[in-house]
């Protein structure tokens, strides 16, 4: 396969030449903070070389904690370059989520354990296996239901923002 032969304005560098320097740079800093710059770092290369398949394993994958749960991004226009954006979260038993909608639609997916969906209206209790596609804007609160460890799999477009009440909206970071 042929390399772009895209130059940088003003130096006359490759485009490829400065990628892989960036590339370089990122990964001599220390840290993982770094993991998720040189991931779009490597995106893009992957993106100037036609590479469309990238692997995310679990120990690779991008990790958000909150007071609630974890979620680790598999997919994401950073995490795999995907339109798509797809995460797993695991919730501790007893543990709740926030009363919130998103800007996208979400669907979740029951990989072990019970999930109770509350909406002003409505509840719904998954088990293993189950799924439900919650409209954008919907309020939900997700709540652990069981007494082992849920882990679900979700999805939904990248970049989604969540609102609480009345606050204002935020980035959902394992969306982006």
């Amino acid at each position: 396969m042929r390399r772009a032969e895209v130059r940088v304005p003003g130096s006359g560098q490759p485009v490829v030449h400065l990628l892989d320097e960036l590339s370089q740079r990122h990964r001599e800093q220390a840290g993982k903070r770094m993991i998720c710059h040189r991931q779009r770092l490597d995106n893009a290369v992957d993106y100037l070389y036609g590479r469309t398949m990238r692997v995310v394993s679990i120990d690779t994958s991008v990790t958000f904690e909150t007071p609630n749960a974890i979620m680790r991004t598999y997919a994401s226009p950073v995490q795999g370059g995907s339109a798509l954006a797809v995460w797993r979260t695991e919730m501790a038993p007893g543990s709740a989520g926030p009363s919130h909608a998103l800007s996208s639609e979400q669907t979740i997916v029951v990989l072990e354990g019970r999930l109770r969906l509350e909406s002003a209206d409505e509840a719904w209790t998954l088990a293993t296996g189950d799924s439900i596609t919650i409209p954008a804007a919907a309020d939900r609160r997700v709540r652990n239901a069981g007494d082992t460890v849920l882990v679900t799999l979700s999805a939904a477009l990248p970049g989604a923002t969540a609102q609480v009440g009345e606050a204002e909206p935020v980035p959902v970071p394992w969306t982006t």
